[in-house]
């Protein structure tokens, strides 16, 4: 399905995934500054960008309606602390309540959240991402790791950054002996 005309309130403050069209790995993992519709052009803040001047792209945005691919190109122009992506023609993927976007990454899990309080774990889980959607994270750990309902604060490695998300565990399928996919839901998330 080809999108005719998305607007500035369509895409600002949503989040965005940027991988190198080039060998796949994600670049960033941010949200948008602003979007200008006249030039398809959107804006994030340059501190999540390494230096990568004109090089082609694939972009995923989770909009409010639904989510968005694009293959574009980094133009390197900083701005006020600001990099521009000129996006090509988007095609919607999907209803974003039912699509998940594949993406397999290593991270930890330092603490965990009780009654609102941080409780810092002796030993870290080690968990491996399945896949993405606009507010939730389904990935693999140790069998027994969580239960419904548990709050705990995740760390992804995305390049040289690291994602910290704080998650509920709101699904349990696929259990083996040693193994569970742990389906949570993303309350909060930043890059640091």
């Amino acid at each position: 399905m080809i999108v005719n005309m998305i607007y500035e309130k369509d895409l600002r403050d949503r989040r965005i995934v940027i991988k190198s069209l080039e060998d796949q790995k994600i670049i960033a993992d941010t949200n948008i500054l602003n979007y200008d519709a006249l030039n398809n052009i959107v804006r994030v803040s340059a501190a999540n960008i390494p230096d990568r001047e004109y090089e082609r792209i694939y972009a995923l945005i989770f909009g409010n309606e639904g989510l968005y691919e694009y293959v574009g190109t980094i133009r390197g122009t900083v701005i006020a602390n600001e990099i521009e992506i000129l996006l090509g023609k988007s095609r919607m993927k999907e209803d974003r309540k039912r699509f998940r976007y594949n993406i397999s990454m290593t991270g930890t899990i330092l603490c965990i959240i009780i009654d609102g309080w941080n409780v810092t774990l002796r030993k870290p889980i080690k968990v491996k991402t399945i896949n993405i959607s606009s507010n939730g994270i389904l990935f693999q750990a140790d069998a027994g790791s969580f239960y419904l309902g548990n709050e705990f604060m995740l760390l992804l490695e995305i390049e040289e950054k690291v994602m910290g998300m704080k998650c509920e565990v709101v699904r349990i399928q696929n259990s083996t002996v040693r193994t569970e996919e742990y389906g949570c839901k993303v309350n909060a998330a930043v890059l640091a």
